[in-house]
């Protein structure tokens, strides 16, 4: 229904109307899947111009929503999250911001809407597995956040420590530049992403 109402609008005034793909709907909806893929391919036929984020999501829409060309556009991260300080200096400053992250402790980071379509169990199961010394940084809000950080409670502080955040744009960019490793716990439902 939103690519639906976008097109009105845009016909209402006068503008030229722009679908830009990331994911298919009807590849989230179980159980209507089929109704929602009817939906979703008559709906793609109403903008005329496509964006995707990946030209195999691109080439998808051509063959399977007969949406004509589709231009790749890919997600690109803004300038701010190209590292300004060195490494040991932003580990400083998310250690001064987190309460310590010991030098021996590998710092994991894994970005998250705490949505059904991340699978925080994974990396819980792998957590209680692990025999290095972790500090882990979880960014984001949601839903799912409060019964997770309980979770996470349980394991021992001995071996992994997981504090929970929501952090500015700048915080969260250095604090990529300091991890030792990223995670990302996203399931796409779109081809070409993984």
């Amino acid at each position: 229904p939103t690519l639906v109402a976008c097109w009105l609008i845009a016909r209402l005034r006068g503008a030229c109307f722009v679908c830009d793909w990331h994911n298919l709907g009807f590849t989230l909806a179980p159980r209507l899947r089929g109704l929602y893929r009817v939906l979703e391919h008559g709906s793609a036929l109403l903008p005329r111009k496509h964006l995707a984020v990946t030209a195999v999501l691109g080439q998808w829409l051509c063959q399977n929503f007969d949406t004509g060309r589709v231009a790749t556009a890919p997600d690109r991260p803004p300038t701010f999250f190209r590292p300004q300080q060195p490494r040991e200096v932003l580990r400083a400053e998310m250690s001064a911001l987190f309460g310590g992250i010991d030098a021996d402790r590998a710092l994991l980071v894994s970005s998250t809407s705490w949505t059904p379509d991340e699978d925080f169990d994974i990396l819980f199961e792998a957590l209680q597995l692990t025999t290095q010394r972790l500090f882990v940084v979880i960014t984001g809000k949601g839903e799912l956040r409060a019964s997770f950080e309980r979770k996470f409670k349980t394991l021992p502080a001995s071996s992994v420590i997981v504090k929970c955040a929501w952090l500015s744009s700048s915080d969260y960019a250095r604090l990529l530049a300091a991890a030792d490793l990223g995670i990302s716990l996203h399931a796409s439902s779109s081809p070409g992403k993984a």
